[in-house]
């Protein structure tokens, strides 16, 4: 079976109506064509503020440009320059890969352009010629983007043309959103004399924001002053806003059909495609509108809010879910209940392997060589947990399938930190609803992380409270902890409880002869011969100084000789089989019984203890016996 050829797609804020139109005819040209469609997406804002930087734009990372046939790329819409860098050195790298660009070429890319010109240079003639306009303000958008420059030059074009002048204050650099057309408002009413006939905005939402700027003011939009936008959105044409609309999904169709073109059969002869806009009049201007047009747009948006309510409610019961969970498995089965609910065609989470028990502080900022399928969803059907390359974007990518897959890659990323990634079908975008839902997807995760990271934390200091820390073995706070409930089980059913002393004998003269370190050394030693009795089911501690224990009930029934011995056994076996620099003797005692109801764990440890020293006593007799000057010796 011959392979399906792959496209790439390296855009930001797919969210947006414009991107979202975009996608939407390259995928419908990719499912013509038999086509996989990856379309990388930076969650970036409007006004070039992205949430997350480093975070956010490892998700081009993951386009490798060797694996894919073509790329489409949208260096406009990419928000910061940090991340328009990253893209154009990954082009860079592959100089020969067929490539489309839209709005702004690179290197030896085709691009798909826009006749804006002649949309715009007609609509400001309009308001010259039909409505009589003579004064003028233009907000262009932002200052380091090329697109807005361009806009506003060619209204001023027209108006230098007719004789119109514009001073400086009244052209205004405002940000691709409503609050830039606020602060346009603010500067033009405290700067001009008196307000223009007519202010041209760069796009939709600033022409809003100086309609509400104005309109807080007093002023009546379009009887005091005529405002116009561009860019078309649903929610502008619906509001009767005078603006310009770009065949978009269009664009996005012929952008891929022309790639396509390009693999097959060679790099077309044109450098530039370009399409056709159209101005849609409104109201703003003191034009009527297309009431019917007008009607659609709202029930369209109205439409996208019923969606994106449903599926807010959704994240919000799925997040309030997430909050109890502490498992991987846990977190997989919400995921997978949430997919269920929202029932797109395709959604799958990708996390770091690391995910539950990251032993660093933070996630990295990059993705790792393997990823972890935490969940997966295709067409109703659960994925298994399971890791994959990297590489491979997603499991399912490397299988065979009848139709070929248009997927959105965005990233889920804190703080810096790269959690992972969120796979989705391009026709199930909410567009309203997709930069809450990873926001909330990311935090979610990053708190079940930070939880389990917490536990594991609070495990070890749990850990090392019980445990002696020269040994390796349960220190005396341990013993207290673990044995009173396996005392208390062995009352209860009736089992023998064994209790097991050891003490070093002369450890003082290690001390003396070889120094405290060997001392040490030596305790460590006999600690490593103590754990032979945790075969017979009992729990070793390290009381202090040189001084043991091992209690619990026996597995096997052992008596207090057979367990004697085998800690005899094991000391002599460590001073045969590994030798040191002296041999260790000890002394141990034990008693093992099965308790009443009326027994107490200390009087079985005394009673030990008692054996213990009486055989303590017999060996300082012995070694006093052997260090008795003879009598006779001259």
């Amino acid at each position: 079976m011959t392979k399906r050829k792959s496209i790439a797609v390296l855009i930001a804020g797919v969210d947006r109506e414009y991107q979202h139109a975009l996608i939407n005819g390259m995928a419908q040209a990719a499912k013509e064509a038999d086509t996989d469609l990856c379309v990388f997406n930076c969650q970036g804002q409007p006004d070039g503020f992205v949430r997350d930087d480093q975070g956010e734009r490892a998700i081009f990372d993951l386009a490798r440009l060797a694996d894919v046939d073509g790329a489409v790329v949208l260096l406009a819409t990419i928000p910061t320059k940090a991340c328009r860098d990253q893209i154009r050195q990954l082009l860079d790298d592959y100089p020969e890969i067929p490539l489309v660009t839209i709005d702004a070429r690179h290197g030896k890319s085709v691009q798909v352009g826009f006749d804006d010109r002649t949309s715009v240079r007609e609509l400001t003639e309009h308001l010259l010629d039909v409505h009589g306009a003579r004064c003028f303000a233009v907000v262009s958008g932002p200052r380091e983007s090329t697109l807005a420059r361009t806009r506003a030059e060619w209204s001023l074009e027209v108006l230098r043309e007719r004789g119109v002048n514009v001073p400086q204050e009244a052209v205004y650099d405002g940000r691709w959103v409503r609050e830039g057309g606020l602060h346009a408002a603010e500067h033009f009413l405290e700067h001009l004399g008196e307000l223009p006939d007519a202010i041209i905005c760069g796009n939709n939402d600033m022409a809003f924001g100086v309609v509400e700027g104005l309109r807080s003011a007093g002023y009546r939009i379009p009887e005091d002053v005529l405002v116009t936008g561009f860019d078309a959105r649903s929610e502008a044409v619906g509001r009767g806003l005078t603006t310009i609309r770009r065949p978009v999904r269009e664009a996005g169709e012929l952008a891929v059909r022309t790639l396509l073109d390009w693999i097959r059969h060679g790099r077309p002869q044109v450098d530039e495609v370009t399409l056709p806009t159209q101005i849609i009049y409104g109201n703003s201007c003191g034009c009527p509108y297309d009431v019917a047009l007008a009607q659609g747009c709202v029930r369209q948006l109205s439409e996208e809010q019923r969606l994106t309510e449903k599926c807010l409610r959704q994240t919000t019961d799925f997040v309030t879910a997430l909050a109890t969970v502490s498992t991987l498995r846990g977190v997989a089965d919400e995921l997978n209940g949430f997919a269920r609910a929202w029932n797109p065609r395709e959604m799958h989470i990708c996390v770091n392997p690391d995910y539950m028990h990251m032993e660093t502080e933070r996630f990295p900022a990059y993705y790792p060589d393997e990823m972890l399928l935490l969940s997966g969803w295709s067409f109703g059907a659960e994925s298994p947990v399971m890791r994959f390359p990297t590489r491979n974007l997603l499991p399912r990518l490397t299988q065979q399938r009848d139709e070929p897959s248009a997927l959105v890659f965005s990233p889920l990323s804190y703080m810096g930190s790269n959690l992972g990634y969120m796979v989705y079908d391009v026709e199930h975008v909410v567009s309203a609803v997709l930069p809450s839902l990873l926001l909330l997807m990311a935090t979610s995760l990053m708190s079940i992380s930070l939880r389990a990271a917490v536990q594991s934390y609070a495990s070890v200091v749990e850990r090392m409270s019980v445990q002696d820390p020269l040994t390796g073995l349960h220190n005396r706070r341990g013993m207290m902890k673990l044995m009173p409930p396996v005392f208390e089980r062995a009352k209860a059913e009736g089992s023998p409880f064994a209790v097991v002393v050891c003490d070093m004998d002369d450890l003082k003269s290690i001390n003396d002869r070889f120094g405290h370190l060997s001392g040490d050394k030596a305790i460590v030693r006999l600690g490593g011969a103590m754990r032979v009795l945790e075969q017979a089911g009992l729990t070793c501690v390290h009381i202090s100084g040189d001084e043991f224990v091992a209690m619990g009930i026996p597995q096997k029934g052992e008596n207090t000789q057979t367990l004697l011995e085998t800690l005899r056994r094991s000391v002599e076996n460590m001073n045969k089989n590994d030798p040191w620099l002296c041999e260790i003797s000890v002394s141990m005692g034990a008693h093992v019984c099965i308790p009443d109801a009326e027994a107490r764990m200390e009087e079985l440890i005394l009673a030990a203890d008692n054996c213990m020293y009486a055989e303590k006593h017999l060996h300082h007799r012995r070694i006093g016996r052997q260090a008795e000057p003879n009598a006779y010796t001259e």
